[in-house]
């Protein structure tokens, strides 16, 4: 990495930008200044740096992108040549010295090894994404900031077959994804030039006949753009998206595709979401690393139950269906699956507790069994937070069970079922639930 541009103007802490094991420095208000390095913050107390001064070779830097940084524009979002950002306030929206950021950009390409070896995923759920990838399926990588989101997407983006065409739109390019045939695109803003935004590239893009389409961040309008995107060609698409869950991440991003669009339902928007994402990854920064936190397969969207149907891949709470968790609960629910022959079938181990929830969950939301078929709900009762509210409450006691849940004989082969599941749990009970 090379700081040529702004190193004359920042010598005081020239050692901690020339340090190639930070990854990030911060300057606070008060003189203080902070590091990142391997994922933990330490102070610097070694660094002074005088608050004119540093005003001054801001505003220079700024001049020199073809920016302004001044009592007007008070704040700076800026990318180095190196590709490193650099992020500034002065006053008047602080006090005292200036705020600054610079989140350097690296020039190593970590590979999916690397990923392991620092256990941000194991190597089976590695395998498992670049399947799906290669497959086509559409991925949402969705976590906090500086959790390794980009990291993550330029490395699973490297499982797209070689002839297909990629077209990427972000707003500083850092993703730099080796492949044959990819058309980089990235933003123009804050500058002296006219404005490009996201959603301007990525309504542009779709005339360069792209078969996937990769999105820095999902983080304004262009949400809606690259909903209609998915859902009219262009599946197998991969984006990022600030979110503390992956859960969340896909509440998140239906709300940003509401933005400009009063007319649109949630419901409706989130229907759209559950036809068109395959699968939310979440990342997470823990002290000393970065690791994937779960991983939900998107089924759909239950309109009647205002919930997005999900499925836990990997780690989350409650840890089942997992192929990649060691270590499996015998006591959880999995995801119940809607079979061709109108009957509710899973593999679980039946007791007689999740049997009289299954009645109860029945009377709750006021459906009959065929009611629960038609419109095949794969409810997790587990995830449930409504239903989990509703037992503890007398009514659940004095509800009529208006189905029955039945084992079938071991020997009884399991009943065919519409949708492959992910992962199952081993057991040799075949349980149905069937009308009254």
């Amino acid at each position: 990495m090379s700081f040529d541009l702004i190193l004359p103007f920042m010598r005081p802490i020239e050692p901690l930008l020339l340090d190639e094991d930070i990854s990030e420095i911060m300057g606070n208000p008060d003189g203080s200044w902070w590091y990142e390095r391997d994922g933990n913050l330490h102070g610097e107390g070694s660094v002074t740096f005088d608050a004119a001064k540093l005003h001054t070779g801001l505003e220079v830097i700024a001049n020199q992108l073809g920016q302004k940084l001044d009592e007007d524009h008070p704040f700076l979002h800026a990318q180095l040549p190196d590709g490193s950002r650099l992020a500034a306030m002065i006053p008047p929206l602080v006090n005292g010295s200036p705020a600054l950021s610079i989140r350097k950009f690296t020039s190593r390409h970590y590979t999916v090894d690397d990923l392991i070896a620092r256990g941000t995923l194991t190597r089976s759920l590695a395998e498992f994404l670049e399947e799906q990838i290669a497959e086509g399926k559409t991925l949402l990588i969705s976590g906090g900031t500086s959790t390794g989101k980009t990291t993550l997407l330029r490395i699973l983006a490297n499982a797209i077959p070689d002839d297909q065409r990629i077209l990427v739109i972000e707003d500083t390019a850092e993703l730099e994804i080796q492949k044959p045939n990819i058309v980089p695109a990235k933003s123009q803003s804050n500058t002296f030039k006219s404005q490009v935004t996201f959603d301007d590239l990525l309504k542009t893009s779709l005339r360069f006949r792209p078969d996937r389409i990769i999105l820095g961040e999902i983080r304004g309008t262009e949400a809606r753009t690259l909903l209609d995107s998915l859902n009219t060609g262009h599946s197998g698409s991969l984006a990022t998206i600030h979110a503390n869950s992956a859960e969340k991440a896909l509440n998140r991003f239906a709300n940003l595709a509401m933005r400009n669009h009063a007319q649109v339902t949630f419901a409706d928007t989130a229907a759209e979401i559950g036809n068109a994402v395959d699968f939310v990854v979440h990342v997470v920064r823990e002290p000393g690393r970065r690791r994937i936190g779960e991983v939900l397969a998107l089924h759909g969207y239950d309109r009647d139950g205002r919930r997005f149907l999900t499925e836990t891949v990997f780690g989350g709470h409650s840890h089942r269906n997992s192929t990649f968790n060691s270590i499996p609960k015998e006591n959880e629910m999995p995801l119940l699956e809607v079979t061709q022959t109108r009957q509710i079938s899973a593999s679980i181990r039946l007791t007689d507790s999740t049997a009289t929830q299954v009645d109860q969950y029945a009377a709750f939301i006021r459906a009959s069994a065929d009611d629960v078929v038609e419109q095949a709900l794969a409810y997790v009762f587990s995830k449930d937070r409504d239903f989990q509210d509703f037992l503890k409450t007398p009514q659940a006691r004095q509800v009529s069970p208006t189905l029955r849940i039945r084992k079938g004989p071991a020997s009884e082969p399991a009943e065919p079922q519409l949708k492959k599941p992910i992962s199952g749990v081993e057991s040799s009970q075949s349980v149905r639930v069937q009308k009254a």
